[in-house]
């Protein structure tokens, strides 16, 4: 169960659609920022649950196949028996808490999910925290008549603020001025071109080698040919056909050519090459994300 509960954790990162077989399925959409009680929350993603989405994607099955060693079948099974004793804890307890994703509580009606709201799910967001604006009453005033204990807290905590903001500005201007050089020979400022952005972007795959590029045309054609390509190569997932295009349009020139749209229950998937069998797919897989460490996150659809 706790490697069901750690591995949705870890996919809500990078995915906005998470199934559980037979269960439902998480559905993450991204919200801006918000204040509220004076307390300015960061950018993040509010999680919901739908209990229609109870098809196996191969998304789940591929973390677990990566993360323990084993077979995507092997996977398939401990994800199974994981969803049956979640159903039966929820059945006997009447609720259950699903790590830091929210609590399932069971009702006369089904089942409903409470967003418990701990983590933001978000990777632009990282590293971002809550910030608290004190609320000021413009009628209240300083006298001379305060107490002494009063005057004395309010001149201690604004020059507790002041230090914070400068010692704040002092690491700033530190990291501005100083042109810190690495192991590699490179510059703070060649460092932050490179790898500072924590914006989601479009992986850029043109530094394959040749090799893999032609595995990539040979398994599309080997696939179209016998007209049995059920196993799909998935880079990314979205809700809209348009930005699944859009993805494709910012992906290499050379490779562009290859990705394809796959729309199924309700989303659309781009896929970049397809299979004949799943033991195709999933070794090819191992070759395809060692050399393109920013697709990780693919997987292995069975269509």
């Amino acid at each position: 169960m706790q490697t069901l509960i750690h591995n949705v954790e870890k996919l809500l990162r990078n995915h906005n659609f998470i199934t559980l077989p037979g269960f439902g399925g998480f559905v993450a959409t991204v919200d801006g920022s918000y204040e509220q009680d004076g307390i300015l929350y960061p950018p993040h993603k509010s999680i919901g649950y739908n209990p229609s989405l109870n098809y196996n994607d191969g998304l789940l099955a591929q973390a677990f196949a990566t993360e323990l060693n084993i077979s995507i079948d092997d996977a398939n099974l401990i994800i199974s028996k994981s969803i049956e004793e979640l159903t039966s804890t929820l059945t006997e307890r009447g609720h259950f808490r699903f790590g830091s994703v929210g609590i399932f509580h069971r009702t006369a009606t089904g089942v409903e999910f409470e967003p418990s709201h701990k983590e933001s799910y978000l990777s632009s967001s990282f590293g971002l925290v809550s910030i608290c604006f004190p609320i000021i009453n413009p009628d209240v005033k300083a006298t001379d008549n305060e107490p002494q204990t009063i005057k004395t807290s309010r001149k201690a905590q604004f020059t507790r603020s002041a230090a914070w903001v400068a010692a704040v500005a002092a690491v700033i201007l530190a990291f501005l001025m100083i042109p810190l050089n690495l192991n590699d020979g490179k510059s703070i400022y060649q460092l932050v071109q490179q790898e500072a952005s924590f914006a989601p972007s479009v992986p850029n795959i043109g530094s394959q080698t040749s090799d893999v590029q032609q595995n990539i045309e040979q398994h599309t054609v080997e696939a179209k040919t016998t007209n049995t390509n059920n196993f799909h190569l998935i880079l990314a997932c979205f809700q809209t056909e348009a930005k699944a295009r859009q993805y494709i349009n910012e992906i290499n020139e050379s490779y562009k050519s290859n990705c394809t749209i796959i729309q199924a229950k309700g989303r659309c998937m781009v896929s970049l090459c397809s299979f004949n069998t799943e033991s195709e797919g999933t070794d090819f897989l191992k070759i395809f994300v060692k050399d393109n460490r920013k697709f990780k996150d693919a997987w292995i659809l069975m269509n």
